[in-house]
């Protein structure tokens, strides 16, 4: 059985344990191991799961009232596992039932009066998303009890019904595992060494080159003799040498980009497709999607001015008279194309509406709902670069994208494969400050970044544009610390202020950040990811920023601001072998200085 299978598996088993239980001895015996169990499915990130981990953590301890918080514990926990049911990607109908049936066996035994409620919210809204569908199907015989007598009528013939099956894997036939790794790892080395041929200077911006591709076979029923595979699913983990190899059971309750077996690296990226028509498999390794991913990474990497020259590119192929007005501006006959800036506002938007008459908006990649909706409104037309690119691909165009982005490749905002210290001292020179090359100034950093530090980690990962999960703070740049050495800069941050994770948030300002920008940026601080933050800001810090940095300091958060003076001094110390963390210890100790 996979790894993510059995987690989900002795997760449905503790709820029931807790549920059962009758003294405080058993109650704390099982949360520990329910520990266990979640810091096996957060280790090795098997799939999302909504419980308060907090709570969790505080019921290590004995207590007098074990009774409520084991039932608010049941609650989460009963909730987390019934809302992710249906939201695994490939899951076997007949296992769903199994689970279905130890959740409901779990929560009637616990009384009416406790149990009787939970998922009220998702039963009365008649939610029948992937979260609420457990609680959508059946819910007037399962949920709606109106009386004790009704619940434990529904409790007494749930427990007469045959226990279905208890969840199993059945192992892939030899011949057909051997087909599809041959098969796969034919076409993926295609596909690898096509951009190398068509795009060798960028070939490492394409997520799924030189991987490790493990492959998953999903059946919805592996009870016949000869399972029908439905679905195929795709991790692609980085690898020293590129390889293919295909889990040797068919798989099932398999999370979308999420781990099935006990790797503790997350996937770079993954897929999931139908896997076979008419006994033929399909082939997501296919090399016309490269076409589509340069079309993706040129309008992500681009400069606003090479954007519009895409867009006019295209729109001028159709046989229409655009003027280039400025760098991010076109003109259609009386009408101006604006191209927006990514992640542009709805308030930005509105307002240039109601004072801009004849106005195209012209997003990079598809905006809200909330800016559609208020364009198709107010009749306002609009566009994205990015579909101009897909369209003319899916047209058999894709001659004519490749052929635009092959010449002006070397144009791009981190596209350079070089990124010593000189190139990256000019890119900074070169970069403007102001929002519109904000995206630009985030990509040096980034760089910056990794060049300055990226050897003092065990496993360098990071990530840009990260986003928390209530999708309200964005952090421009996430680095996972896990330092080499501890007595090491990054060490002593984990130490002192608990710095699980880096925050590096970028700032392409003409003047120092202000007290109110540095607040905000403490606001991705928490105890899981640390009291640490790292600003890129283009001159520092002005004098009510520096204020707000020494009370934020006495508070026992540390915000460390580099500009770009400090950054090429940083590199400069990089490229002459000397400790680039003696500028950062220098920031540290003026702080400490003035507290």
């Amino acid at each position: 059985m996979n790894a993510a299978l059995q987690s989900y598996l002795d997760l449905t088993k503790i709820l029931g344990q807790l549920c059962q239980v009758n003294n405080s001895i058993d109650f704390l015996d099982s949360v520990k191991q329910l520990e266990i169990i979640l810091h096996k499915v957060d280790e090795y990130r098997f799939f999302p799961l909504d419980l308060n981990h907090e709570f969790v953590d505080s019921l290590k301890t004995p207590i007098q009232d074990w009774q409520t918080d084991r039932n608010e514990l049941c609650r989460q926990l009963y909730i987390a596992l019934a809302t992710l049911l249906f939201r695994f990607e490939a899951s076997n109908i007949y296992n769903r039932a199994y689970f279905d049936y130890m959740l409901e066996y779990a929560r009637t035994s616990l009384p009416y009066e406790i149990a009787n409620e939970w998922g009220k919210e998702f039963v009365e809204n008649m939610n029948f998303s992937h979260e609420g569908f457990f609680f959508a199907i059946n819910r007037d015989t399962r949920f709606l009890h109106r009386s004790k007598d009704e619940y434990d009528e529904y409790g007494k013939k749930l427990r007469e019904k045959t226990i279905p099956n208890r969840p199993t894997e059945k192992a892939i036939p030899d011949r057909i595992l051997k087909d599809v790794e041959s098969y796969y790892r034919k076409y993926y080395n295609e596909y690898c060494n096509s951009i190398e041929v068509l795009y060798p200077e960028i070939k490492d911006l394409f997520l799924e080159y030189n991987m490790h591709l493990r492959i998953y076979l999903c059946s919805y029923d592996v009870s016949k003799e000869k399972p029908k595979v439905d679905f195929v699913l795709a991790n692609y983990y980085r690898a020293n040498d590129r390889c293919v190899s295909v889990f040797p059971n068919y798989v099932d309750l398999a999370y979308r980009f999420c781990n099935i077996e006990e790797f503790k690296e997350q996937p770079v990226s993954g897929i999931i497709s139908i896997f076979m028509s008419d006994d033929k498999i399909f082939n997501f390794t296919d090399v016309s999607s490269i076409y589509h991913q340069v079309n993706e990474l040129f309008v992500k990497y681009a400069k606003p001015k090479v954007l519009c020259e895409y867009a006019c590119y295209f729109l001028r192929g159709q046989l229409k008279p655009i003027k280039v007005l400025t760098d991010d501006i076109l003109q259609y006959a009386d009408t101006k194309i604006l191209l927006c800036e990514e992640n542009v506002s709805f308030e930005k938007i509105k307002n240039i509406q109601q004072t801009t008459s004849n106005v195209h908006f012209l997003f990079t990649n598809r905006p809200s709902s909330s800016i559609i909706d208020y364009l198709k409104s107010k009749d306002v037309p609009w566009s994205c670069v990015s579909d101009y690119g897909r369209q003319m691909i899916n047209n058999e165009n894709a001659n004519m994208v490749h052929w635009f982005i092959r010449n002006n490749l070397m144009e791009l905002n981190g596209i350079h494969v070089e990124k010593g210290g000189n190139l990256l001292i000019e890119r900074l020179n070169n970069c403007k400050c102001g929002k519109i090359y904000w995206h630009e100034f985030e990509l040096i950093g980034a760089d910056i970044f990794d060049y300055l530090f990226k050897e003092e980690f065990l496993d360098y990962q990071s990530k840009l544009q990260s986003t928390t999960n209530d999708k309200i703070q964005r952090r421009d740049l996430v680095v996972n610390n896990n330092y080499k050495d501890q007595t090491s800069f990054w060490g002593r941050m984990h130490m002192q202020y608990g710095c699980n994770m880096i925050i590096v948030d970028f700032k392409n300002y003409s003047d120092g950040i202000d007290s109110d920008c540095l607040f905000n940026v403490t606001k991705y601080l928490s105890n899981f990811i640390g009291r640490f933050v790292l600003v890129f800001s283009r001159k520092g810090v002005s004098d009510s920023g520096h204020t707000e940095q020494l009370r934020l300091f006495r508070e026992g958060k540390l915000v460390l601001c580099l500009s770009d003076s400090e950054l090429m001094e940083m590199i400069q110390l990089k490229r002459a072998n000397r400790n680039p963390y003696n500028v950062l210890d220098k920031l540290l100790f003026s702080l400490m200085k003035e507290v």
